[in-house]
Parts: C-alpha cells; sequence; structure tokens
C-alpha cells in the first residue's frame, strides 16, 4: 500500500482558500439574516403584544370612567326617589354615544337595595323590591319579572365597600342576579358616597369586564404571521398559581366551563407541551409581574422552538395579567432558507469548476484527519461509544496516529471502570496532575452488606455466584450512580459509596437516602426473577452517615486510590453492622436525617455509642419515602417516637408501656423487643441520676 507523506498533502490546502473564502461569505451573510430574522421577530411580537395590551388597558381604562362618571351621576342625585331610573336612562344615553364599550353595570342602593342592571346587550332591568322580603328584576319594555336576591349580601358589594375606592375585583367566572351568561372576567367597582355626608353609603355601582374578545383580537393578530404561533394571556392568582385567560389553541368557552364547573382553568389542565414550557418561564420569577418591560425567551418545546415576547398588561397592579406571543422559529426562518439556498447555488455554480480538484484532494487527505479529531474530542467527554478510527490511512502520520488515538480510547474505556468518571474527567483537564493528599469537608457515606452471605456462599457454586454477585452489585452500583454518588470500593459481598465527591451536592445526604430506598426496591423486583431461576435471595443492609471527612488520593507514588478517610467513614460501617443488633435493614445517623430533610420517613432506634467511641450518636431507621408510606409505616414510627422519647426523659413506665405497645400490633419489630426488656429493666432498676441514655456496644 502506498502512502503520501503529510507535508505533500498540505501543498493542496492552498487550493482550498477559494471555496472558504466562498464558505466565510456564505456564513457571514447566513448569521446577518438570521439576525435580522430574529429582531424582525422580537419586533412583530412587540407589535402584536402592545396592539394587544392596548386594546386591554382601554377597555380598563373605559370602564373606570364609566364608574366615575356613573359615580358623579349618583352623587349629583342622592336623594332622589327615583335615582335608579335616572342612572338607568344615563347609561342608556351613554352607551349610545361610546358604542365601543360593551360592558354589564349594575347599581344597587344602599339603603333599600334597589336600583338596576344594564346587560352587555344593551338590555336593562329595574331592580325592586317585591313587598315580601325579596326582590325582583324587572324589564321596563316587557315587563318580564324574575327573582334576584338581595345583591349587597354579594361579594362584589362587599368588597366595594371595603375597599372604599374604585378597585378591581380578581380574574373569575361571572355567575349571579346580574349576569346572563356564563363567561370570565373582572370586575370594577366604586362605592358611592353622599356629598354632604361622607359617611353615608348611597350604594355600589359595579362593571363586568369580560374577556370573550380577547381570544378573537389574538387569533387575528398572530394569523398575520403564520398558522403555527400562538398566544395567550394568563391571570397570576394571590396564591401565586397561574388561571388561563384566553389561548389561540384552546377556546375558553362558557360550555367548558359548565363541564368543568371550575373558575379557574390552570395551565397544566391543557396538556399542551408549548404552553407548559411558556408558562415555566412566568412562574419561576417572583417579580415578573412588576417588570414594565417586554421580556424576549427563546423556548425549545416537544413541538419545535419558538420565540416568546412577555408583557404585563397593567405592571405592579391589577389586574395581574401577563400576554405571551409566540412565534414559530420555522416559519421566521423558513424564507430565510429559502434565500439561502438560492445564494448556495448561485455561489457553488460559480465556484464548481475551480474547486473540483481541491475539493476531491481536500476530501481524501481531511476525512481521517476529521475523524481522528472528532474521536479525540469525544475522549476528553467520555463518550467512548463514538467510531473508532480508520487505520486504513494512505498518509503515514495519519496512520500512526489513528492506531495510537484507537489504542488510547480502548484503554481510557477500560480505565474508566476503576475511577469515578468525574475524577477522571477532572484528570483530563490540561495541567490536572494526580498527586497524593486531600481535603476536608462533609461527605455521606454509605456501607452495605448482604444477609448471611458466608452462610449462601457456602452452598453455591463458586462461578455462578460470582455472576449472581455481579449482577446483585451492579442493581447498587447503578442506583449510587443515579443519584450521584461515587462507588469508592467492593469489599466482598459489601460495597462503600461516598457523596458530595469528587460531584459537589447541596443536599449529598438526600441523595444517599434515595439510593438506599431505591435499591431496596430494585433487588426487590429483582428477588423475584432469582427466586423464578432458584437463585438466593440478597437481603442487604446499609449504614449512612453524613460527616466530615479526608477526600483525596490516598496512597503513594507508585499507586494512588481515590478514597475518603476519618471517623465518620468508620462511624458508616459501625451503623451498617447495627443493623443485625435492631433487626432492621437502612441504619442512618442523627445527622444524616438531618440532612436529608422530611421526605424521608423514619424513627428513633436508639442512643448508642460504638465500640470504640466516646461519643453517642441517635441512630434511626429509614423506613420509606414519606409520600409512599403506608398508614401502617406511619403510626409504627410514630409510636416509636413516642416511645422513645419517653425513655429518654427516664418516663421509663411510659416507655415500657409504649414499646409493648408495639410489639402488640407489629410483633416483627426487634426494635420495640429490644427497649421494651430495657424499659422494663429500667422500671425495675432505675439508673443513677447521671444517666445518659446511651447504649454503650463493647464489639464491632
Amino acid at each position: 500500500m502506498i502512502r503520501l507523506n503529510l507535508r505533500t498533502v498540505f501543498s493542496l490546502v492552498t487550493l482550498s482558500v477559494t471555496a472558504a473564502i466562498g464558505a466565510l461569505i456564505i456564513m457571514v451573510s447566513l448569521i446577518g439574516a438570521i439576525r435580522t430574522s430574529l429582531e424582525f421577530a422580537q419586533r412583530f411580537s412587540n407589535e402584536i403584544a402592545v396592539d394587544v395590551l392596548e386594546a386591554i388597558e382601554n377597555l380598563i381604562i373605559d370602564a373606570e370612567s364609566v364608574l366615575m362618571t356613573s359615580a358623579l351621576f349618583v352623587q349629583d342625585h342622592a336623594g332622589s326617589p327615583d335615582l335608579a331610573d335616572s342612572l338607568a336612562k344615563f347609561l342608556v344615553r351613554y352607551r349610545t354615544s361610546t358604542h365601543h364599550f360593551k360592558c354589564g353595570m349594575v347599581f344597587i342602593g344602599a339603603a333599600k337595595g334597589e336600583g338596576c342592571i344594564f346587560h352587555r346587550k344593551g338590555t336593562l332591568e329595574s331592580v325592586k323590591a317585591d313587598g315580601q322580603g325579596g326582590f325582583k328584576a324587572i324589564d321596563p319594555i316587557t315587563g318580564i319579572q324574575r327573582p334576584v336576591p338581595d345583591m349587597r349580601g354579594d361579594q362584589w358589594y362587599k368588597d366595594a365597600v371595603l375597599n372604599g375606592t374604585l378597585s378591581m375585583g380578581d380574574f373569575h367566572r361571572f355567575s349571579g342576579a346580574w349576569h346572563n351568561s356564563n363567561s370570565r372576567g373582572i370586575n370594577a367597582y366604586i362605592p358611592v358616597r353622599h356629598p354632604s355626608r361622607p359617611e353615608e353609603l348611597v350604594g355600589v355601582i359595579a362593571i363586568d369586564i369580560t374577556t370573550d374578545w380577547i381570544i378573537e383580537y389574538l387569533n387575528k393578530s398572530i394569523q398575520k404571521f403564520s398558522g403555527k404561533s400562538e398566544s395567550f394571556v394568563v391571570d397570576r392568582l394571590p396564591d401565586g398559581t397561574l388561571n388561563m385567560i384566553a389561548y389561540t389553541s384552546h377556546a375558553m368557552e362558557p360550555g367548558i366551563l359548565d363541564d368543568s364547573g371550575e373558575e379557574v382553568v390552570h395551565p397544566e389542565s391543557l396538556i399542551d407541551p408549548l404552553l407548559d414550557e411558556a408558562v415555566r418561564t412566568i412562574a419561576s420569577d417572583d417579580s415578573f409581574m412588576d417588570n414594565a418591560e417586554p421580556i424576549h425567551v427563546e423556548l425549545r418545546t416537544p413541538v419545535g422552538d419558538y420565540l416568546a415576547t412577555f408583557m404585563n398588561v397593567l405592571p405592579g397592579r391589577k389586574p395581574y395579567w401577563s400576554l405571551c406571543v409566540l412565534l414559530n422559529k420555522d416559519d421566521l426562518l423558513a424564507p430565510l432558507w429559502r434565500r439561502l439556498a438560492l445564494n448556495l447555488a448561485i455561489v457553488a455554480g460559480g465556484l464548481v469548476m475551480a474547486l473540483s480538484l481541491a475539493i476531491w484532494a481536500a476530501l481524501r487527505t481531511a476525512r481521517p484527519i476529521e475523524e481522528i479529531t472528532s474521536v479525540a474530542l469525544d475522549m476528553g467527554k467520555l463518550n467512548f461509544e463514538a467510531a473508532t478510527c480508520r487505520t486504513d490511512s494512505r498518509i503515514v502520520e495519519v496512520d500512526k496516529l489513528a492506531k495510537a488515538i484507537e489504542s488510547m480510547r480502548s484503554g481510557l474505556k477500560a480505565f474508566l471502570q476503576y475511577l469515578p468518571e468525574e475524577l477522571l474527567r477532572r484528570y483530563l483537564t490540561p495541567g490536572a496532575k494526580a498527586e497524593t493528599g486531600g481535603e476536608l469537608f462533609p461527605a455521606t457515606i454509605m456501607f452495605t452488606d448482604i444477609k448471611d452471605f458466608s452462610t449462601i456462599s457456602e452452598r453455591r457454586d463458586p462461578i455462578g455466584l460470582v455472576r449472581h454477585l455481579n449482577e446483585y452489585l451492579e442493581i447498587l452500583s447503578s442506583s449510587v450512580a443515579v443519584h450521584r454518588g461515587t462507588v469508592d470500593k467492593y469489599i466482598g459481598d459489601s460495597m462503600m459509596a461516598f457523596w458530595n465527591a469528587p460531584i459537589r451536592l447541596e443536599r449529598h445526604a438526600r441523595e444517599a437516602c434515595a439510593a438506599a430506598l431505591d435499591c431496596r426496591k430494585i433487588l426487590s423486583v429483582a428477588g423475584s426473577c432469582w427466586r423464578e431461576k432458584g437463585l438466593p435471595l440478597f437481603e442487604t443492609r446499609f449504614g449512612i452517615h453524613t460527616g466530615e471527612v479526608i477526600v483525596g488520593n490516598i496512597g503513594s507514588i507508585v499507586r494512588l486510590n481515590y478514597t475518603i478517610i476519618g471517623d465518620a467513614v468508620n462511624l458508616a460501617s459501625r451503623l451498617e453492622g447495627l443493623n443485625k443488633e435492631y433487626g432492621t435493614s437502612i441504619l442512618i445517623s442523627e445527622s444524616t436525617r438531618a440532612e436529608a430533610g422530611d421526605e424521608f420517613l423514619t424513627r428513633p432506634v436508639d442512643l448508642v455509642a460504638v465500640k470504640g467511641k466516646l461519643r453517642s450518636n441517635l441512630i434511626h431507621e429509614l423506613m420509606a419515602w414519606r409520600g409512599e408510606a403506608t398508614d401502617a409505616e406511619i403510626r409504627q414510627a410514630q409510636m416509636t417516637t413516642a416511645a422513645s422519647n419517653a425513655y429518654q426523659e427516664r418516663n421509663f413506665a411510659s416507655a415500657r408501656d409504649g414499646f409493648a405497645a408495639i410489639v402488640s400490633e407489629y410483633p416483627g419489630d426487634t426494635v420495640a423487643k429490644i427497649m421494651l426488656e430495657r424499659a422494663e429493666s429500667m422500671v425495675l432498676s432505675p439508673p443513677p441520676p447521671d444517666w445518659s441514655g446511651v447504649f454503650r456496644f463493647r464489639t464491632k
């Protein structure tokens, strides 16, 4: 096989300069076109948002203006016996002069509860007392009557009196005596007081501002751009959750509200991945509702990439509405790609003759180098599943380099099985060295062991046992890896793992506890398969402790071991062993329980001092995830906590009764049996006054 020297190939590089210049021109044009398109999209979305916001704001301003004008009219005619009728005529004239205003209104007098209702469709009703303690609404044209309640007891009336000034209510579904539709919106209301006697309430005027028109307005605006783009308006409720007001992809129709019976339409109930991603942007920022400027965000969703523009209707005040315009990026860039394809064809046509030979030579020489570079980059990222390097290049130097890279890739892939991935990644960075030494910081340590493994191993074929043990250790190791822990070593059937090194974790104790529970759950499922195959079940015991350790490279210049050492490691190992004494499967220290948080159901086991240690530790049994715990487990934990507290407080009779109740209800509870025996002993022979409650183990 004839191979060429690499320098010979490099002489052909000059022929590719022309192609590089053409590519540069195309790239610069592409970048500029993309930037221009994105800027256009932002301007377009801003225009849509501003148009919609102005429409909403103008409607609210009109509503407030109508309320103020009506309130002044009521004040001017306060005391008039036909105040309600006069106001009704005034509203008819006002609506005629402002035909664009399509809101419903109501006035209810404070003294008698009488007034008038002006519906959005233009019909009018007078509210009168029926002489029997109730009220009726009368159509002055048809004479049709209908009973209505005393609206002075309605929430909008009470809110108006309580606020004492022109106010906006929360977004809700309209219902009640003065609404003849099942749409949604907000109320604006104003209490009217006597001009000369401010303490006297004349009545309350309220107006309903519906949002039925918003969806139509949004659709018209979005359709100017493309069929895939969307827009929506949401309202932030007092509890921080969001309520859908309008969405171009989902109709907020009265029929939907009737079926659901709910005033609130949560975004997640619509099951829309695009909406979910956009809403997550709003919900993640508590200060978002006070922002007066538009916010532009690029969203990647399962249904495509979108450019999102968020704007608030009235920043910092009611209604707390936010508008989002979502422009589909594919629709935005489609014309650009078409223009780019045309330009590319023109440029390519002009270069094809001059570059044909250079392209052929470049492809022949550059392809193996690119493959080697790609493999090397993947190796730097510890991605060893990439394609292997071809070692049949005709270029001598490239062929040698490919073989060297392939050998290195195979070696590093095998080496990864002996070191934590993050540690190896650290040493692959430029300038990194593996040196002896360590640093002191907190970590969570886990030790595991198989119950009665010696007995099991005596009765099993060694080869089959090793295969079974490897499958078991794979389950444990995978759970540790999923929860970002580091497997330190395997000691026969035991495993040692730790968290917070080399990856720093804010809640490492929580991850360790979660890994232990996951191991137990997965082993339970695997045990069913093992039982069917006639394989032994591996009942695993866990010991977990959180404390300060020295983490680093321990050993010599000949061989190093990345591990942890310290008193905390020894205590974690002892906790695993104490499972034998208490009949438990997962024991954790008090420090681990405190750091792990309230997601887990635990119960106190004992206050102990392990052999060789003077300091005592309160140990707990990790029972389950709190959200997955059964009622029986929760009750067992509560009963154990109460009895243990009584024991530590020297209330031994109460502790005895408590542990006896646990044994009666949970006969297999070894912890309760042990503590019951101790409590009975203390009742018969109380300890001295300096008794600390610590049980000291004399053996490991």
